[in-house]
């Protein structure tokens, strides 16, 4: 624990109600969704850049180590404070985003929660593509510590490609700049995408400048069931192989839908389901999901439906943003990992875990 100076002085910076000691707390902010547990002496939730470089200083000083937190839905273990010391939580810097619409960018907080940033600003006719399953609750912050990705990450990759600079906190209490405000900025270091990615271990991010894109005129999304998740996986390797370039496409197997119908108390096709959105000018997203559903019943024999029911679309992505917490309620030691392969071997890695699952009599 602190010693009663320290714990002062702290006070003395965000605010007495804004250090938090109790048991509860430093419970609740011992974890992310991995649940990993490093149990921290405080917690410390800053709400501007100035008290955040004032807590870093004064912990540099007195060599008590800090953990960064946004909302602690992160599964790598990077918001979990190994050391003890102080969680800094960043949900108090929350500030409406700066939208400048003519040149496509946004100046964000890290306390802002995605979805809500992503709703912001789609009503103002401009597109943030980052769409990580827990979108809803997960903040800028932390996916920009974490490089989050989502669904539409095959199109539009991964955080780091919409990070355009960035104003953090280095662990010596200083306030630096990184990056531009343009999209064209190539002097110098490029510290803005060392930071992304870097799970706050080189510093603690106060704001963000987020690129943003047009809001795409049409999506679409189109469903196809399979009896075999090794079919589906060829399916895919097809369909991007012909030239099809869609802005999310997600497996869900057998297991899977079964967990979400149980977990949503929905009744959902049996079997493995294929979700291949398409987004971009009308005309050719109505051409691109017509191509795609002609090779899944030409090659596949699968009759993929065009999801048109009002909702419908944002009720089947609700159902696989589902499939982490359908599975722990079906599973609660359930481990998650993440596998990365060329896309030709997708169906020959999903055999090999098969073979490797059976082998050691555990659900793949």
């Amino acid at each position: 624990m602190l010693d009663g100076a320290l714990s002062k002085k702290l006070c003395t910076i965000v605010g007495s109600a804004n250090v938090l000691s109790d048991d509860e707390s430093r419970v609740s902010y011992s974890r992310d969704a991995t649940g990993w547990m490093g149990e921290p002496d405080v917690i410390v939730r800053p709400r501007d850049t100035e008290e955040t470089a004032r807590v870093i200083a004064l912990a540099y000083e007195n060599s008590i180590p800090i953990t960064p937190r946004g909302a602690g839905t992160g599964l790598s273990g990077g918001s979990v404070p190994a050391g003890g010391g102080i969680v800094l939580s960043t949900e108090r810097m929350a500030d409406t985003p700066q939208i400048h619409k003519n040149d496509l960018y946004a100046q964000v907080a890290p306390g802002v929660v995605t979805g809500d940033f992503q709703n912001l600003v789609e009503s103002k006719g401009l597109f943030y593509p980052q769409d990580p399953a827990s979108l809803s609750t997960c903040t800028i912050g932390g996916n920009i510590c974490e490089c989050a990705e989502g669904m539409r990450g095959l199109k539009y990759g991964t955080t780091r490609r919409y990070v355009l600079g960035l104003e953090m906190v280095t662990p010596e209490g200083k306030v630096v700049f990184t990056g531009a405000r343009t999209v064209k900025s190539v002097a110098g270091y490029d510290l803005t995408r060392l930071m992304v990615g870097s799970e706050g271990t080189l510093g603690v991010i106060t704001s963000a400048v987020i690129r943003l894109l047009p809001l795409p005129r049409a999506r679409r999304l189109l469903l196809g069931g399979f009896a075999d998740i090794r079919v589906a996986l060829e399916a895919v390797d097809r369909l991007m192989s012909s030239g099809l370039f869609p802005s999310a496409l997600e497996i869900m197997d057998a297991f899977c839908t079964r967990a979400v119908s149980e977990f949503l108390k929905e009744s959902r096709a049996d079997g493995v389901l294929l979700l291949a959105e398409f987004d971009g000018m009308t005309s050719l997203v109505s051409e691109e999901t017509a191509r795609a559903a002609a090779i899944l019943k030409s090659d596949y024999g699968v009759d993929a439906r065009l999801e048109t029911e009002p909702g419908g679309r944002e009720t089947l992505w609700a159902a696989r943003r589902s499939v982490l917490p359908a599975l722990m309620r079906v599973r609660p030691t359930m481990l998650l990992d993440r596998i990365t392969v060329a896309r030709s071997k997708l169906a020959a890695m999903a055999a090999e875990i098969s073979k490797i699952a059976g082998k050691h009599g555990v659900q793949a």
